[in-house]
C-alpha cells in the first residue's frame, strides 16, 4: 500500500493496516508469507472492494481472509502478555511506529 491509498482509509481501516504493518515486522511472531514462494518479502495489505486482502508484492499471490487479530493494537495483546519478552519487543515496536509514520504519515491515533 502506497501513501496516498493510506490517506484515503477510514480511521479504523488506518489502525489495522498500521497494527498490521507492525506485526509483520516486529519479529514477535512469524510473519504471513506468501503461498507460492516463502522466500519472497512478507505480505502486504491490499484494500479493495471495501474490504482488506493479503498480498504479495513479489508476484501474483493474495488471500482474501485477514484475520481480525490485526484488530488489536500490540499494545492490547501485549496486556494479556506481560512477560520479559514485551521488554524486548516495547523498543523495537517504538521504532516501526517511527519507520511507519514516516512512510505513511501520522494520525491522532496513533499510539492506539
Amino acid at each position: 500500500m502506497n501513501k496516498s491509498e493510506y490517506q484515503k482509509l477510514s480511521q479504523n481501516d488506518k489502525r489495522y493496516y498500521r497494527n498490521f504493518y507492525i506485526y509483520q515486522r516486529l519479529g514477535r511472531m512469524h510473519p504471513l508469507t506468501c503461498g507460492n514462494d516463502s522466500n519472497h518479502e512478507v505480505l502486504d495489505l491490499e484494500f479493495e472492494n471495501g474490504e482488506f486482502k493479503l498480498k504479495c508484492i513479489d508476484c501474483e499471490y493474495s488471500q482474501e481472509f485477514v484475520a481480525p487479530f490485526f484488530c488489536f493494537t500490540i499494545k492490547e495483546q501485549n496486556e494479556s502478555n506481560n512477560d520479559m519478552f514485551s521488554v524486548i519487543y516495547k523498543e523495537r515496536y517504538k521504532t516501526l511506529l517511527e519507520e511507519f509514520n514516516k512512510k505513511f504519515g501520522t494520525d491522532n491515533e496513533e499510539n492506539s
